[in-house]
């Protein structure tokens, strides 16, 4: 027999579905910052968010605590920005987020420690951004755009339109489950026994 889990009849059930951040403005705060290697080995500073103000306050924590560990492995945290700072023609991205951190935070001002992001807030404006996993097309919700606090609260600022994958690779998807499987037969109606 097992053993009745402690605390029973105040759990809630779980039945694996997710609530997805939707598309809008938001205030978000720096939880860590990495300096690390980007697919094309650039070096790029990597922002670790959590929505700090809201309904959706802790949106990426709980999210966390709530990923099925497996193999040991601990899951992937949700809330990142990435911005390159060693290629030319991205340093405006830097620029804006750190103006955006100034307008945000009294008192602070870039230094170039990038450790003296953490605890600061800003403003985010998040898109939903379709991508492929196991074959099929699923949505998520992405920062896409850094504003200063100010900004959000003010509304200033139109939610950007989804972005979706290519025509080519939504074409791709569709062939791939439009065809037979290998070494598969296919059965008719009439060739079932019921």
């Amino acid at each position: 027999m097992i053993n009745k889990i402690d605390n029973w009849d105040n759990v809630e059930p779980n039945y694996g579905e997710r609530k997805m951040l939707k598309a809008g403005g938001y205030i978000c705060e720096v939880l860590a910052v990495a300096i690390e290697k980007s697919k094309n080995n650039n070096d790029m500073i990597v922002i670790n968010f959590d929505i700090a103000e809201g309904d959706e306050k802790g949106y990426y924590m709980k999210r966390y605590k709530e990923a099925p560990r497996t193999d040991g492995k601990e899951p992937k945290w949700g809330g990142k920005y990435y911005i390159v700072i060693d290629v030319e023609g991205y340093e405006g991205r830097l620029k804006a987020f750190t103006t955006s951190l100034e307008e945000s935070n009294q008192g602070y001002t870039w230094d170039w420690n990038e450790q003296n992001l953490k605890g600061k807030r800003f403003g985010g404006i998040f898109r939903e951004e379709e991508y492929i996993a196991n074959g099929e097309i699923r949505t998520s919700t992405k920062l896409w755009q850094v504003r200063s606090i100010k900004t959000i609260q003010a509304g200033e600022y139109e939610i950007p339109r989804k972005k979706e994958v290519s025509d080519d690779e939504r074409e791709k998807i569709e062939e791939r489950s439009n065809a037979p499987f290998e070494g598969f037969t296919p059965v008719t109606d009439d060739d079932l026994p019921f």
